[in-house]
């Protein structure tokens, strides 16, 4: 099973601040030869602060997204956007719902 968080920055309602704070508390059992298992890969990533996620654009444009993946888990926070994703970036939510469906491969790995 994957497990992706998508977020808009500028929710009111459920605080991309929050539902990042909740994903950290989201165990999960994967291995990961390194650091054990991909839950403590993935805080790790995140304890390293936005500036390093990874970013999504779309061709042609500028970044829209950023994310952190750690195994079966995406955390991606949607820039300019509020509750509802798909309603106030369409062509953004379009595009990361595509990538997420049919290549998840773009979907880069976090290295802490």
């Amino acid at each position: 099973m994957k497990l992706t968080w998508k977020q808009g920055d500028q929710d009111l309602a459920c605080p991309e601040t929050l539902t990042r704070l909740q994903t950290l508390k989201t165990a999960w059992v994967e291995s990961d030869p390194v650091f054990g298992d991909k839950y403590k890969k993935w805080r790790a990533c995140e304890a390293l602060g936005e500036l390093n996620y990874n970013h999504i654009s779309l061709p042609g444009s500028s970044v829209y997204a950023s994310y952190i993946r750690a195994g079966h888990l995406n955390y991606v926070r949607v820039f300019g956007a509020g509750h509802m994703v798909n309603e106030n970036k369409a062509p953004e939510a379009k595009d990361l719902f595509e990538r997420w469906i049919f290549n998840r491969n773009s979907f880069s790995e976090c290295n802490p």
